[in-house]
């Protein structure tokens, strides 16, 4: 039994309406106005630990800022000589919550090298 050349094209026409419309969601959700950011992006953190803590500012003094702005971090430095944080709940999807990773590159006196945010993602 054949299939109609008329009723061929109709079911390639759903299917690539179909794919169309699924990769119109997967860009609308990562890309588009699904996700909002309640608090600062990590571009504007990444800016404003720059602004707050700059090249050579001792790590005792970088422990005490996150600590006052009650941004979680590991206990002390990784062997690269690096200070991870992370700054919860910075932005929400459908299903995904975003938070900001931040890592403080520390040199051989402990003092800051470079700091770097970016986003991390956690599903509901």
């Amino acid at each position: 039994m054949s299939v109609s050349p008329q009723r061929n094209r109709i079911c390639r026409i759903a299917f690539y309406s179909g794919v169309g419309l699924l990769l119109l969601l997967f860009l609308l959700f990562f890309f588009g106005p699904l996700r909002y950011f309640p608090g600062p992006s990590p571009s504007q953190t990444e800016r404003e630990l720059r602004r707050a803590l700059p090249r050579g500012t001792s790590q005792d003094a970088v422990i005490a800022y996150l600590d006052n702005r009650r941004i979680e971090h590991s206990p002390q430095l990784g062997p690269d000589g690096a200070l991870l944080a992370i700054e919860r709940n910075t932005c929400h999807m459908i299903l995904v919550e975003c938070d900001t990773e931040i890592s403080i590159l520390f040199d051989k006196q402990e003092r800051v090298q470079s700091i770097h945010a970016k986003p991390g993602f956690t599903g509901l």
